[in-house]
């Protein structure tokens, strides 16, 4: 793949608000509901009954795996901090008309100008959003990770995907309809306001690091992506702070807006320096304080 200097932005802990892909251009496997979950009242029209293993006729087998799959649904339309802002009995609704599927990493969702009937909310995994130039030259414009929601303004202004939205790990997210969505979010002020709000949080963010991306040095721009990373998929450990997601020297090169040799120079001589570790393409930063001063030059 060529590789050259493009302008980028990342977003991490925002969600994406690209649009959605082409109904059956790539296949979306329905991932099954988790038995652990706790339970829930089962969706109105549903007999109420506990869900257990031990259901007998087929008729109670399928309304145990139906009111597991609401429950599960639920969860994560739940745990997505912006769809959070509409009461249960909205999030219900979406949970009812609403998909889990699957995709494995590498495995493009939707494709660049793709027009389809809805928006995911990731449950596992992480998808990337990448723009290719007419040049052939990709960039990764933005990373999204679970309870995060990509698609959505592409739902709202019924414009297509300008960007392909790709797994960068084996994935699941749930397929939300985007007809059953507008219909509630047109009735909901306070889902309005969640989403101005998110927005602007969103266009500063583009903002700041497209400052930065354009005009430093390799090296404050690696470590700009970096700690950024790290601020939204970043875990404690005793060796520093690890990205929970993998990220390949050439995934690097292209957030970063450089090629995959200088890349793979730069981190390998922070290697040598005690600043980072690398293993199973999972990068740990050693001393993000010193990344900071990079940054700041």
């Amino acid at each position: 793949m060529p590789s050259g200097r493009t302008t980028r932005s990342l977003h991490g802990g925002h969600e994406s608000h690209h649009g959605a892909r082409v109904p059956g251009q790539i296949g979306c496997r329905a991932a099954r509901p988790t038995p652990s979950l706790r339970q829930r009242p089962l969706p109105a029209g549903l007999a109420r009954r506990e869900c257990t293993r031990r259901a007998g006729s087929g008729k109670e087998r399928w309304v145990c795996w139906w009111h597991n799959r609401m429950s599960q649904n639920l969860d994560i339309l739940q745990a997505s901090a912006l769809l959070s802002a509409l009461d249960e009995k909205k999030l219900t609704v979406l949970a009812q008309v609403s998909r889990l599927c699957s995709v494995v990493r590498g495995e493009a969702i939707w494709g660049h100008g793709s027009d389809v009937e809805f928006f995911g909310v990731i449950h596992k995994g992480f998808v990337q959003m990448v723009r290719t130039a007419p040049t052939g030259v990709e960039a990764t414009i933005e990373v999204i990770g679970p309870t995060q929601v990509f698609g959505l303004l592409g739902t709202l202004d019924n414009e297509g995907c300008p960007l392909r939205a790709e797994a960068m790990t084996d994935v699941s997210f749930l397929r939300v309809p985007k007809t059953h969505f507008r219909a509630i979010y047109e009735s909901s002020p306070r889902m309005k306001e969640v989403m101005m709000q998110r927005t602007i949080g969103r266009l500063r963010s583009t903002q700041n690091l497209l400052a930065l991306l354009s005009g430093g040095r390799v090296e404050q721009r690696v470590s700009a992506i970096l700690l950024t990373l790290a601020r939204s998929y970043g875990e404690e450990t005793p060796d520093g702070v690890r990205l929970q997601i993998p990220v390949t020297r050439q995934e690097l090169a292209q957030l970063a807006g450089t090629t995959i040799e200088t890349a793979i120079r730069t981190v390998s001589r922070w290697q040598k320096e005690g600043l980072v570790t690398t293993k199973d393409h999972h990068i740990t930063l050693r001393n993000p304080e010193t990344l900071r001063q990079i940054v700041e030059g």
